[in-house]
């Protein structure tokens, strides 16, 4: 598998192909009731790779679980073979039969210092949950943005996380203090679109509380999420 993640970079610019709902994220047929496709869905961040078809194959779900697809699905954003992918994956598991139904891909925001007289842009977002993954390693985060098209966001916002103060700058029991990038770019604000970002935690060290700041239409909020081993 390849080394390089699709969207680990520090500054993550947000691809025309990242849509706002599952429902344009892959295609799937129309709900079922009753013992249905749809019936035992589960949804998981996970990192998905891709084989040699650039279809997803498999994924590793947030608590460390192996899933198998029992057959392979496509996505328009995964464009790579053998490669690593951040989304939200939608799919039924029976016993150990794991059956792929949908995959909206998420952002991948790894965090960095500001360079030298770099602007800090924090334009608004809606905040809809943040949580840590089981062991601490990632922060994931669901927001609504503001865009100009109906399905999806327009490619010219960018996203990224800031951090304070580097892995080797923090003191014993400090704080590990981010705050979210994200730049409007004059995108115009008609639509809301759904999407799914993480903050991998890993080049910092356990044992830290971590503190997010973000930027909402209601004003500044932060949240702390106490610390966990990774």
């Amino acid at each position: 598998m390849s080394n390089s993640h699709p969207i680990a970079a520090a500054m993550a610019t947000v691809a025309a192909t990242v849509v706002a709902t599952m429902l344009t994220a892959c295609s799937h047929d129309a709900y079922e009731s009753g013992d249905g496709r749809y019936s035992y869905m589960r949804s998981d961040m996970v990192m998905a790779v891709t084989g040699n078809s650039k279809e997803l194959t498999g994924a590793t779900t947030d608590d460390g679980s192996k899933l198998t697809f029992d057959k392979p699905l496509s996505c328009q954003w995964a464009t790579k073979n053998d490669s690593a992918y951040r989304a939200l994956l939608y799919y039924n598991k029976v016993e150990d039969k794991v059956s792929p139904i949908a995959a909206q891909q998420a952002l991948w925001l790894k965090p960095r210092k500001l360079k030298d007289k770099e602007q800090l842009h924090d334009d608004a977002v809606t905040l809809q949950s943040a949580w840590l993954s089981c062991e601490g390693k990632m922060l994931n985060l669901c927001l609504l943005v503001k865009t100009g098209i109906a399905e999806g966001l327009d490619a010219k916002q960018v996203f990224g996380c800031i951090a304070e103060k580097s892995e080797e700058e923090l003191a014993d029991n400090e704080d590990i203090r981010l705050t979210l990038f994200h730049n409007q770019n004059s995108v115009p604000e008609y639509y809301s679109s759904r999407i799914y970002a993480t903050i991998p935690l890993t080049a910092f060290p356990a044992g830290h509380d971590v503190v997010l700041k973000v930027n909402t239409y209601d004003g500044e909020v932060s949240h702390r999420f106490s610390a966990a081993a990774h």
